[in-house]
């Protein structure tokens, strides 16, 4: 029994192809949702350690909290950081920021 050349075409070529692509987006998607994951868990300890004023005792159960938390929630991820400096939330420096509009004011003045 013949097969047109086609059938042999897709079956060893078009469908692999295919496969490999789709596997490529699913992982790229699993490593951006970790990274997403990590970003977010960090800046809530951030602002959870700020808000309470937290010693460093605290502020080390707090990270291996959120690396347990981690743990469970990323997909692709082995390492787990959690580094509040990291973070892109910064400690108020509420006399640096005023000194700031103080002088940004007298420029525009």
């Amino acid at each position: 029994m013949w097969l047109r050349a086609s059938y042999t075409v897709e079956n060893s070529v078009i469908i692999p192809m295919f496969t490999i692509i789709v596997i490529t987006i699913m992982t790229v998607c699993f490593n951006i949702h970790d990274e997403i994951m990590v970003e977010n868990i960090q800046s809530q300890v951030a602002v959870q350690s700020e808000l309470e004023n937290m010693d460093s005792g605290k502020k080390y159960m707090l990270e291996e909290r959120a690396k347990k938390y981690l743990d469970v929630r990323t997909i692709l991820l082995d390492e787990d950081n959690i580094d509040i400096g990291a973070s892109s939330i910064k400690v108020s420096e509420p006399e640096k920021t005023i000194r700031i509009m103080r002088a940004i004011i007298e420029a525009i003045n």
